[in-house]
């Protein structure tokens, strides 16, 4: 939806359009974008990775491995084949996984125009042939006529309905926010979550690794378990560093 303002200090079309679908009054909308604001001027969060972070062995009531777009998983493809519980991935890396064979129980979408969904995000094929075990997960600018596209191929829907959804940038976020306050997960997996690089501009990432920390250091140290291995998510004493391949979980 933007991480500006328009040119008058007010929301932009978009932001206003998000806020209406939300049934948020544009104030309160407005206020979510300036405080993001207000943090990006602080810079990046540095990234720091502990060697005391550095933990393959965790304990856990509920976990599930959220698989990102970024390149780490596509290097991780073999480890994401042996995982065994739940996994949630994001719309735009969907059609590569179900190639690959890889089942996901939920895929998370904040896409809202058509064409980009049914062009390359979801593949009819994959969802008829996954129609009993997925789940897509929707969020307010979910249009109907993606609803009706993923209905018809009998997959379940469901919405999302995520209380501070104008800080989800990107989709990743929105899909930690399902795992977290949804699925009720204490421990949360990643892979695919560089959240840096030079495919999209400085700014994009900033505002990206802005809002995921904002979530992050609400919750509970340690909620994020990243198996990326590469990126900017570490930081301090918030993240557990290690890697799919090494990763033992313990149900507590």
């Amino acid at each position: 939806m933007g991480s500006n303002l328009n040119s008058s200090g007010g929301l932009t079309v978009a932001q206003a359009e998000h806020a209406d679908q939300l049934g948020m009054e544009h104030e309160v909308y407005k206020q979510f974008v300036i405080d993001r604001l207000i943090e990006k001027k602080g810079g990046y969060t540095a990234t720091n990775r502990l060697d005391t972070q550095k933990k393959d062995k965790i304990t856990c009531k509920k976990f599930c491995l959220v698989i990102g777009a970024g390149p780490s998983y596509i290097k991780e493809m073999e480890q994401i084949k042996k995982f065994k519980g739940t996994i949630v991935v994001v719309d735009n890396n969907f059609n590569e996984l179900s190639k690959q064979g890889v089942k996901a129980d939920y895929v998370v979408t904040l896409e809202s125009g058509k064409p980009n969904v049914t062009l390359n995000m979801f593949g009819y094929n994959y969802l008829k042939e996954q129609k009993d075990s997925l789940v897509v997960v929707g969020s307010s600018i979910t249009r109907d006529d993606i609803l009706k596209y993923i209905l018809k191929a009998g997959v379940k829907y469901l919405r999302f309905p995520m209380e501070e959804e104008p800080r989800a940038s990107n989709v990743g976020i929105f899909a930690l926010n399902f795992a977290y306050h949804s699925l009720k997960c204490d421990k949360i997996i990643l892979v695919g979550f560089e959240h840096t690089g030079k495919r999209e501009p400085a700014h994009t990432y900033l505002t990206w690794q802005t809002d995921f920390w904002y979530f992050i250091k609400k919750w509970p140290k340690e909620t994020i378990v990243n198996c990326t291995d590469n990126g900017a998510l570490y930081h301090d004493d918030y993240i557990i560093d290690t890697t799919l391949e090494k990763l033992e979980i313990k149900i507590s």
